[in-house]
């Protein structure tokens, strides 16, 4: 049985690669030809469910109210937006609370699929996940489609710069900044509070420390130690818990894995090129680029120079005062 609630949130999908049945219930429809199913999809535990909720980006939150509200008082539909940032940092998060606010139905899918599914609408918004990932071709044809108020998108992307530039400039842009590390816990004490479990402050602060201010990373380990401690009979996560699963993860006070550590002993000496750096870590150079070196690069840990990447003056620092202090250990003997 659907709900008002539900119908509030009535979302056209067409179930895509990456998205698990159980996130979803189907809804039986009239049109027994559509070619798009009719879903609900079942709330995120982790995941705000409105605006207020959502920690941090509140000058883009701010925008973004705008552009919904606006449209809601003219009874139309928003025109197109593009958030961009770094993974995990909550741009689909955004996209479907604008789309909540703005009482639309809406069809969720990836770039890389969005030829075969986008279709013109006058009552449906498309949230597109990895849009730098939707073909050249494909996104030239939209924008007929948008000029002419026949199609509205809210693109998530990383990479702006891989979508052609006549596509780009149809749509709002927002760019979400980085998070702090208050934010980081507030996050999680409130993720927290939606798992029903509890987390103490000093704990949810170390999350914030070692989550290499990224929110998605911060949640993946506020759950992986929710199930250690779930196994244990636990429901109120402490310091000491946090630090266990950090451990079994590998992951130091630095928010550093085992993967960062090996990359940064790889430059230790000499500059190294990327496809060295790939070989030697069996990772693709693009998700180097995107997932591990922004945050080492962030931290001043490492540079990229012509010559490759090379240590930065922070890992240069911490590597003269290690020398310093065993030599101290050494002259104590």
């Amino acid at each position: 049985m659907v709900t008002k609630q539900d119908e509030e949130w009535l979302l056209s999908y067409r179930p895509v690669r990456g998205i698990p049945a159980d996130a979803y219930t189907v809804v039986q429809i009239s049109e027994p030809d559509s070619r798009v199913e009719k879903i609900v999809l079942k709330p995120n535990p982790m995941e705000p469910q409105n605006f207020e909720d959502f920690i941090g980006q509140n000058s883009q939150k701010e925008v973004l109210q705008i552009v919904v509200d606006s449209a809601n008082v003219e009874n139309r539909l928003i025109p197109c937006v593009m958030l961009t940032g770094p993974y995990g940092h909550g741009k689909t998060t955004l996209a479907k609370l604008a789309v909540r606010r703005h009482k639309k139905k809406v069809v969720i899918i990836d770039g890389a699929i969005a030829g075969n599914t986008i279709e013109s609408s006058d009552d449906t918004i498309y949230i597109v996940d990895e849009a730098h990932n939707i073909p050249a071709q494909v996104a030239d044809s939209y924008n007929i489609l948008i000029d002419s108020n026949q199609l509205r998108i809210i693109a998530c992307t990383t990479n702006p710069g891989a979508l052609p530039a006549p596509f780009r400039s149809r749509f709002r842009n927002i760019y979400l900044t980085s998070y702090n590390e208050g934010d980081i816990a507030e996050i999680v004490t409130r993720a927290a509070r939606r798992l029903k479990c509890r987390i103490i402050p000093s704990a949810a602060q170390i999350i914030g420390e070692r989550s290499k201010l990224n929110p998605r990373v911060a949640l993946n380990l506020l759950e992986f130690t929710r199930e250690m401690s779930l196994l244990n009979g636990i429901n109120r996560l402490g310091v000491k818990d946090i630090e266990n699963s950090l451990s079994k993860l590998d992951i130091d006070t630095l928010g550093l894995n085992s993967i960062d550590r090996k990359y940064l002993s790889l430059i230790s000496s000499n500059p190294v090129g990327l496809n060295y750096i790939s070989s030697a870590l069996s990772i693709d150079t693009a998700t180097i680029q995107q997932d591990i070196e922004p945050y080492l690069i962030q931290l001043g840990l490492i540079e990229r120079t012509s010559k490759g990447r090379v240590a930065g003056t922070a890992a240069k620092l911490k590597a003269s005062r290690e020398i310093i202090e065993k030599r101290l250990r050494i002259n104590d003997l």
